[in-house]
C-alpha cells in the first residue's frame, strides 16, 4: 500500500515470498529469477540504478565536486508539506536555517509544523539545542499556501508528490518566483530529471 503502485519490488517480493511456501528450493529460486528479470527491464530499476550510482563519490558528475567551494545556503524554501516535505523542513531547521514551507494544504502544514516542533524538541532534550536557540530557529520557519516569497532564499526543494504533471507546473512556477541564482532542487526518486529539465527553461 506504501509503494501507492511506483515501487514494484516490494509487492514482487511479498508475491515469491507467498507462493514459494510449498515449492521446492529450485522451484522457489526459479520464480524469483522470472521476478528479478522483470524488475530488472522497470524504469524505476534504471532511475534507482542511476541514483545509487551518482551518489557514489567516485561516481559523481562534475558538478557536484564544484559544489563542495559553494557557500552553504541560509534560507531555503520547501514545497510540500507532505512526510518527506516536513522532514526535509525539519532538518533544514535543525541545522540553523531559515524555512519557508509552502503546500496548498493547511491540514499538510498543520501537520508540517508539528514535525517540526517535534524535531526541535527532540533536540532541546538531547541538549544538542537550547532553548532559546529553539525559539530563534521557530522564528525562521514560515508556512504559506501559495508559491510565493521566494526571492530571498538561497535553495528551493520541490518536495510535492511523485506526478510528473504535478512537479513539472511546480517547477514552472519555481522558476517565476525564484531569484536567478537560487538553487532549484526536486526530491523524486522514480521520474527522470530530464523530463523535468524543460520546466525549468534550460536553467541549471
Amino acid at each position: 500500500k506504501q509503494t501507492k503502485g511506483r515501487f514494484p519490488a516490494p509487492v514482487a517480493a511479498l508475491d515469491v515470498m507467498a507462493r514459494t511456501a510449498d515449492l521446492s528450493i529450485p522451484e522457489s529460486l526459479d520464480l524469483e529469477r522470472e521476478h528479478v528479470g522483470k524488475l530488472l527491464k522497470t524504469a524505476v530499476h534504471g532511475n534507482l540504478l542511476r541514483l545509487f550510482r551518482i551518489t557514489r563519490d567516485g561516481n559523481r558528475p562534475e558538478i557536484y565536486g564544484a559544489g563542495r567551494t559553494a557557500a552553504p545556503p541560509s534560507e531555503i524554501a520547501v514545497i510540500g508539506g507532505g512526510t518527506m516535505g516536513a522532514g526535509i523542513a525539519a532538518l533544514a531547521i535543525g541545522k540553523g536555517l531559515g524555512v519557508r514551507l509552502i503546500d496548498p494544504s493547511a491540514d499538510a502544514l498543520s501537520r508540517a509544523m508539528r514535525a517540526v516542533e517535534k524535531e526541535l524538541a527532540r533536540r532541546v532534550r538531547r541538549r544538542d539545542l537550547g532553548k532559546s536557540e529553539a525559539h530563534m530557529q521557530r522564528t525562521r520557519f514560515t508556512v504559506a499556501t501559495e508559491i510565493s516569497g521566494l526571492r530571498g532564499v538561497d535553495c528551493v526543494i520541490e518536495a510535492a508528490p511523485e506526478r510528473f504533471t504535478l512537479k513539472r507546473e511546480i517547477l514552472g512556477r519555481v522558476i517565476e518566483e525564484a531569484s536567478s541564482d537560487a538553487l532549484i532542487a526536486t526530491n523524486t526518486s522514480s521520474l527522470p530529471l530530464s523530463d523535468l529539465e524543460d520546466a525549468t527553461d534550460g536553467t541549471d
